[in-house]
């Protein structure tokens, strides 16, 4: 009987090992590994992930990380540039492992490889930068840190070979996970959670973004209770979460005081009475401090944004709490917003303060509400920049806290008007003209401002479009962005026509023509998401040379998707000697869900086909 008891302890304490043994060890890389030159369940993979480890320690309330990659291919290499997040104890070691003449040689990750950014209070971002990382490389890191951490992904944009997360309970840590994704676990318990040979995310066009829809777990910390010190988290409630961001140093107490303020918010009262009036100035005057490109959600000094103003540059969150704080002297109805950007995957469906990363301004004059994000330069102030055009957002109307959803207000629009001679050497010759509005306006302006002279961006332009030649242009509110942009052209375009014998073949819509199909899947897990509606709009005025007829015209058509969430139209005229062409494109629904993806894909497969049907001219 002891005998048997014994067995049977040593079998249970086995399999507890087994189940709790971790699948790799930090510094002992397998030869098998490194001599790999491909991954054969995905030879176009530029790197995988070999083993991706994580176990939270209820005794120490920290998980330790080990992430293991090989790079396969020359654009692997990026993936030896990893960040992290978490406190200023966090702890990273790291390794990579060459085979050289069939010896494993070892580089280790040194301290000035390793860039600690303060994103506020003790919240770092951590970067490392492998060392000596080549294709064939391996590379190890290990990171320790306190708690747990904000997701865990079993799915990434390369091969996973295995994930595994275990969680040991603890009397001591209350926390809730919220689960994504469309890959099932090759091992699930209580406490384990195990995907193997997990394909990589591939990153199709229209995405609202991969962490919407990759395999993870988000974790949200409800409460640590600690012998001999306690903590307790406030993100029970979206009224809690507006409580502690009302009382932060670095978010509350910055947008309190700012007497750096009064003398701007004067001399817009001294301008104009009129409410409307005075956020326009407000919005406009502020743009004297410039966006630094940082996202953020908080300030970027505590309790204090005239560091910002008088440096003439801030993070979102500077720029977008200053302009709260002038709002408010104006007394105009003004209250911050957070969110998560688009980037940064949607809100889940439970209060937490971890998913937020980014602050907006919301302001109200009588009936009219207005969600404003001072940092694009050329983004009129009735639009929000694509990244903060996600699903949901939170008001925080001093310690209570309003889910709103964020309107897609804007529109991409596009109006182009080509008047054009078709020449004797087959050319075609003439004028174009476009107007630009919303979306499309700040497109522009934002491409041409990046070139320092008109040259340049037409240089450009005829590289990006071949035989494309531009001899003179001319642009209309370039800087007034309330207004919609209009910009022409006379020009001369090549590689439109072909002539074979008698027979000219024109491609009626040229550098506008839609030659591919966007996509490419035949089937699409996730939502097809455009961000905002878009209407585009080509005429092309042909004249027709002496000596030749029309011989074969485009059929006009015209089709739409049900519910006009999509319509096409392309219709194509002929009098005396000329030739009129109008394509029409309008994306009315913003997001398409799985289930249309089908009629989607068939819907550009139409488009696809109809622009490829030539225009053919017979000589007489």
């Amino acid at each position: 009987m002891t005998r048997i008891l014994t067995i049977t302890l040593l079998c249970t304490l086995s399999l507890h090992l087994s189940a709790t043994r971790a699948p790799v060890k930090f510094g002992k890389p397998d030869l098998a590994d490194l001599q790999m030159t491909l991954y054969d369940p995905d030879t176009s993979a530029v790197a995988v992930v070999l083993c991706d480890y994580g176990y939270f320690d209820n005794q120490k309330l920290s998980t330790i990380h080990i992430l293991r990659i090989k790079i396969l291919k020359k654009e692997g290499l990026d993936w030896a540039n990893r960040v992290f997040n978490g406190s200023d104890d966090l702890t990273i070691r790291g390794r990579t492992y060459n085979l050289v003449d069939d010896k494993i040689v070892t580089d280790k990750l040194k301290a000035q490889s390793i860039f600690r950014e303060r994103i506020y209070g003790d919240h770092y971002r951590i970067k490392v930068s492998l060392p000596n990382v080549r294709v064939g490389s391996i590379i190890d890191i290990e990171v320790r840190m306190f708690g747990l951490p904000d997701s865990w992904y079993f799915q990434r944009e390369i091969p996973v070979r295995w994930s595994e997360f275990r969680l040991e309970e603890s009397e001591y840590i209350d926390f809730r996970k919220n689960y994504t994704g469309y890959i099932p676990f090759y091992e699930s318990s209580r406490n384990r959670w195990v995907t193997k040979d997990v394909p990589a995310f591939k990153d199709e066009p229209y995405t609202s973004s991969s962490k919407n829809y990759i395999t993870k777990f988000d974790f949200d910390i409800l409460s640590y209770q600690i012998p001999g010190r306690f903590y307790k988290s406030v993100t029970t409630t979206w009224d809690a979460v507006a409580k502690q961001l009302n009382q932060h140093s670095y978010f509350g107490e910055a947008l309190r005081g700012n007497l750096f303020l009064n003398s701007v918010a004067k001399e817009i009262q001294e301008k104009t009475s009129d409410k409307k009036e005075q956020l326009q100035l407000a919005y406009t005057m502020l743009r004297r401090v410039k966006w630094d490109e940082s996202s953020r959600l908080y300030a970027t000094n505590p309790s204090s944004l005239k560091s910002c103003y008088d440096d003439g540059t801030g993070s979102s969150a500077d720029i977008n709490l200053m302009l709260v704080s002038l709002l408010k002297k104006l007394d105009i109805e003004a209250y911050p917003v957070v969110m998560s950007t688009r980037a940064n995957g949607y809100l889940p469906p439970f209060p937490t303060l971890e998913k937020l990363n980014y602050t907006l301004c919301y302001a109200r004059i009588g009936e009219e509400e207005l969600l404003l994000d001072n940092t694009e330069e050329y983004l009129g102030m009735n639009l929000l920049p694509i990244r903060c055009l996600n699903n949901s957002a939170l008001i925080l109307k001093d310690q209570q806290a309003q889910i709103i959803n964020i309107p897609a207000k804007g529109k991409e629009k596009i109006n182009a008007v080509y008047n054009l001679t078709i020449e004797e050497d087959n050319t075609l010759s003439g004028e174009a003209s476009f107007m630009r509005d919303e979306y499309a306006a700040y497109d522009f302006r934002s491409e041409y401002k990046r070139y320092a002279t008109q040259d340049e961006y037409l240089e450009n332009m005829e590289n990006q479009y071949s035989g494309l030649r531009v001899s003179s242009m001319d642009i209309t509110n370039l800087e007034n962005i309330q207004e919609p942009l209009k910009d022409s052209y006379t020009c001369t375009i090549r590689n439109a026509i072909n002539a074979s014998g008698d027979r000219i073949y024109i491609n009626p819509l040229f550098h506008h023509q839609v030659d591919e199909n966007p996509f490419k899947t035949e089937n699409r897990n996730y939502p097809v998401d455009y961000a905002y509606q878009r209407s585009k709009t080509i005429i092309v005025n042909y004249i027709i040379p002496e000596g030749y007829e029309v011989e074969q015209l485009p059929e006009s058509t015209r089709f739409s998707l049900p519910d006009n969430a999509a319509s096409m139209l392309y219709n194509v005229a002929h009098s005396g000697n000329k030739i009129m062409v109008v394509y029409k494109i309008e994306i009315n629904r913003v997001i398409h869900l799985s289930g249309d993806y089908g009629l989607l894909r068939e819907f550009y497969n139409m488009i696809v086909k109809k622009h490829a049907e030539p225009l053919i001219l017979k000589k007489v």
